[in-house]
């Protein structure tokens, strides 16, 4: 089972570093571009409306059309569970899991089939945030 599960892990591209600075996303670029499309972008972000924006419009783009973008901490009344309600449910289809007791959770979004996101019909406003 252990090659097996090896095997699995080798599909999967981790990048560490800040994700507002330009050579996370430059080395994101280069690594996925070397490879397919991502097929799920998992964003872990700062808790702000605006920090978790400007990573779903950075990096959302390596997400191939039909794809996925999960989100963590999307409960407890962070700003980043305000901009996953308000920009992106409306707009994607979703799934979101809460914990009950404190209302952390995960969601998700798929992007269109055919469309990547930037074609999407996501309109992200500036003013708010």
């Amino acid at each position: 089972h252990e090659a097996l599960f090896h095997e699995k892990l080798s599909h999967v591209i981790e990048i560490f570093g800040n994700a507002h600075d330009d050579a996370t996303l430059e080395q994101a670029v280069r690594t996925v571009s070397v490879r397919h499309p991502l097929d799920m972008l998992f964003i872990d972000s700062d808790h702000s409306y605006q920090g978790t924006k400007s990573q779903v419009e950075r990096y959302g783009k390596l997400v191939r059309p039909g794809g996925f973008i999960a989100f963590h901490d999307i409960g407890n009344g962070h700003e980043c569970q305000k901009f996953y309600d308000e920009e992106l449910k409306p707009n994607f289809w979703s799934i979101t899991f809460l914990e009950t007791t404190n209302q952390y959770g995960l969601g998700a979004i798929q992007l269109p089939p055919g469309r990547p996101i930037e074609e999407s019909r996501m309109v992200i406003s500036s003013n708010k945030g």
